[in-house]
């Protein structure tokens, strides 16, 4: 997909033990600071929701910023803005691809999970990317895993 729709140079993917991982920088999706999907991310968004349409993969969506600091009124912080950022992908793909929520789940890992230092604009630039983890439904996520939510379900 990446290579037939000539995004290889803002996007690759690879296997990993998470699942099968597409990374598309940032900049595709969203202006700098913002979490308001640009028009030009249906594209891409379009292929996902197809890949999930023809696939029984779950999907979670991840937000990824620099490490450039952000305080607006809006977004208090990058995890804010990553999170954010994943949300809205996940409502485009739930609105209009109409992936059932059941399939999907988001993260914001803000500035914490950085691919390349933070040393150069071209770095910050490549840490700043969403990230598509598509996995099976019992490898994904789960919140009901959580002590808290365990300890809250049980009593």
């Amino acid at each position: 997909m990446i290579d037939a729709e000539g995004m290889g140079d803002a996007a690759e993917a690879e296997a990993t033990s998470r699942g099968v991982v597409v990374r598309v920088k940032g900049h595709l999706f969203f202006q700098r600071g913002g979490a308001d999907l640009r028009h030009e991310s249906a594209k891409v968004l379009d292929e996902i929701g197809a890949i999930l349409d023809v696939y029984p993969y779950d999907l979670t969506v991840e937000g990824h910023t620099d490490n450039i600091p952000i305080h607006t009124e809006r977004f208090p912080s990058n995890w804010e803005l990553s999170t954010s950022r994943a949300i809205s992908v996940m409502r485009y793909l739930q609105e209009t691809r109409h992936i059932p929520a059941s399939r999907m789940a988001v993260a914001g890992y803000a500035d914490t999970h950085p691919l390349f230092p933070n040393d150069t604009p071209a770095h910050r630039a490549a840490n700043r990317r969403v990230e598509f983890v598509f996995h099976h439904g019992q490898t994904g996520p789960k919140v009901i895993d959580s002590p808290l939510a365990i300890n809250k379900i049980g009593g």
